[in-house]
């Protein structure tokens, strides 16, 4: 074989390496794609949300369809972090909420909520809960409005109470009665319905 043979073979080696590594790459890019897909459907199916960069935005944040329970909790942990603590009382009433909505202390939205107990609150969280909440309320008919309102500022409210202050006095910090106020503007029904 001479020098050239050689060269020849050695270059249709390395050609043959780099088509074998973009082929990997497109099989890899082609995987992450369609488990996006699946992950996007899948939220879609069991929260009715419909527009793609919500979902997109969800997604990237690491919401998935055993942690979108969770999800429903950022309000109440948006008031408990309002102060920059999250004491135990408040992390209490979040958690006994939790497990009202069916969240298993065992589920991986569980583990999550506890870890957003423990660390304040992203805010591009709550910025994709209120993008969420958003588009819910375009589908939902005033009454429904009504009650998700009066549900949150409920719980909201149960949660900023928690830790009660003295003797009954201050029992809101002026942090944790701004977020309820955000929430209450965010979830009233609009005048157009």
């Amino acid at each position: 074989m001479t020098k050239v043979d050689k060269l020849r073979e050695r270059g249709q080696a390395l050609e043959d390496m780099f088509f074998n590594k973009e082929d990997d790459n497109l099989v890899a890019h082609l995987k992450e794609q369609k488990e996006h897909h699946d992950q996007e459907l899948a939220l879609r199916s069991i929260s009715g949300i419909t527009n793609k960069s919500v979902l997109d935005n969800a997604i990237d944040l690491g919401i998935t369809v055993e942690t979108f329970g969770a999800l429903t909790l950022i309000p109440l942990l948006k008031v408990a972090w309002a102060d920059h603590i999250c004491d135990i009382k408040e992390s209490k009433v979040i958690l006994k909420f939790a497990q009202e909505a069916g969240i298993e202390e065992s589920s991986s939205g569980y583990k999550l909520l506890e870890i957003w107990i423990d660390n304040e609150i992203n805010p591009n969280l709550y910025l994709a809960w209120k993008s969420y909440v958003e588009v819910l309320k375009e589908k939902l008919t005033p009454i429904e409005i009504k009650a998700l309102h009066d549900e949150v500022i409920g719980r909201a409210k149960s949660v900023a109470k928690a830790s009660g202050g003295f003797l009954g006095i201050g029992a809101v910090s002026s942090e944790e009665a701004n977020v309820l106020h955000e929430l209450d503007e965010l979830l009233k029904i609009s005048e157009e319905d």
